[in-house]
């Protein structure tokens, strides 16, 4: 990685996936105890 896609990825704390395939929708959260350049995310599945 670059030095600015580094630093891009240190304010990132959280992401939110919305999705669908045919009617069935899904949806979840990954997210990171520090940030996402320094820490490994933690996924919920929300229903």
């Amino acid at each position: 990685m670059y030095g600015d896609e580094i630093d891009k990825l240190r304010n990132i704390l959280a992401f939110y996936t919305l999705g669908g395939i045919k009617g069935h929708t899904y949806s979840k959260i990954d997210y990171y105890m520090k940030n996402a350049a320094e820490s490994i995310s933690i996924s919920i599945d929300v229903k």
